[in-house]
């Protein structure tokens, strides 16, 4: 910055300057700018997703791996609003959990399910901090996410493979679970012929009779009905459901052969509240455990299903491995060793745990699923 000084006749005599040194500052800027820019890079790169919005849902900012996992790579970010992707169900959902964060407790991790342009269900790993005015207002939201949509996607295969293997191992019990009805039926029919070619056929007997392939229709039509649903492709999102109900439903494709080889089963069902899950896979885990001696009751915020059986145990060097994957207890060439493993990972998506011990009498399997209306 300079001055021209000048005469009393206005000719220039002399010039007055004040010059700083600003490289330090200029150095600074710069190192902000290479900062920022490095910054934008990294959040823009990132494979997580990065976005903020306000509390009506409404987005500020979203890097592209958000737009990329919304199918919406080339939309404009204030047309955005994530509400729009959220089932009504889960939009109520966040507006509400939003609603409970505070400056002292203002993180929340939780798993979305945004439904993409396309039409597909992602799911998301999803962690959201408030952000608060100077009176405790909430004013934005940060959150970054993870797409596990990859990660679910090969977990059902995994579930669904070891469903119909089950399924396969059980087919020769269920067989003779239907063939048993049948023959019955086909009997109850071989004597009303044969009363009706005598000329002996009372219509008291005829009713008694078809009463009875009634109720076997009835109990052939149950076990495949169930075995049809037992083996189709899980629902995408669990639901609550009476897990006494998968304890039945397991026990109906397990009882026929456990009845041929002369196996008793001890069941001791108590009224426990709902859980929340897939009622398919609960009934998956217990066809794979030894059904012998069979509890379910109420347990602090959820419910405890216990499963015991009356043989040698499981072996002291095997116990801390049972639920690893291809570690299994049976003959080689019998068993591929997923079943626990599997059964361990449905319990553990459902927020619970599966746990094995030894008892004097064999070995118990203990099952703890917390309630629906249990605190996350």
């Amino acid at each position: 910055d300079s001055k021209l000084l000048r005469d009393s006749r206005g000719l220039p005599v002399e010039v007055v300057g004040l010059m700083m040194d600003v490289t330090d500052a200029t150095e600074a800027q710069e190192r902000i700018r290479e900062s920022e820019e490095r910054y934008r890079v990294l959040v823009e790169d990132s494979p997580a997703i990065i976005c903020r919005y306000l509390p009506d849902l409404t987005l500020t900012y979203a890097n592209q791996m958000l737009l990329k996992s919304l199918g919406q790579p080339d939309l404009a970010l204030h047309a955005i609003n994530i509400a729009e992707f959220l089932s009504k169900e889960d939009q109520q959902a966040t507006i509400q959990r939003l609603a409970t964060l505070t400056p002292e407790d203002p993180v929340r991790t939780v798993e979305l399910s945004p439904q993409t342009s396309h039409g597909q269900r992602v799911k998301w790993l999803w962690t959201e901090r408030g952000l608060f005015d100077s009176t405790g207002q909430l004013v934005e939201v940060q959150a970054v996410g993870r797409d596990d949509t990859a990660l679910y996607e090969a977990r059902d295969q995994l579930f669904q493979s070891a469903k119909m293997a089950t399924l396969g191992e059980m087919a020769t019990g269920m067989a003779h679970e239907i063939n048993q009805p049948l023959t019955v039926m086909r009997m109850a029919l071989t004597n009303i012929f044969k009363r009706l070619n005598k000329g002996e056929l009372e219509p008291e007997y005829l009713k008694l009779k078809l009463e009875r392939v009634e109720n076997q229709v009835s109990r052939a039509s149950r076990i495949v009905d169930h075995v049809r649903i037992f083996g189709r492709t899980s629902e995408v999102k669990g639901i609550c459901f009476d897990p006494c109900e998968s304890l039945q439903a397991a026990v109906l494709l397990v009882q026929e052969s456990m009845d041929k080889d002369g196996v008793s089963l001890e069941l001791n069902m108590e009224p426990v509240p709902q859980v929340v899950g897939h009622p398919d896979r609960l009934e998956q885990v217990l066809i794979n455990l030894p059904l012998v001696k069979v509890g379910c009751r109420p347990a602090e915020n959820g419910i405890l299903i216990s499963v015991e059986d009356n043989g040698d145990g499981i072996e002291p060097r095997m116990l801390k491995r049972i639920f690893e994957p291809f570690v299994t207890t049976k003959p080689v060439g019998v068993g591929t060793g997923l079943g626990l493993s599997v059964s361990y990972g449905i319990i553990n998506q459902m927020r619970g745990e599966l746990t094995a011990e030894n008892t004097p009498h064999g070995a118990r399997f203990s099952i703890f699923l917390p309630a629906c209306s249990a605190p996350d």
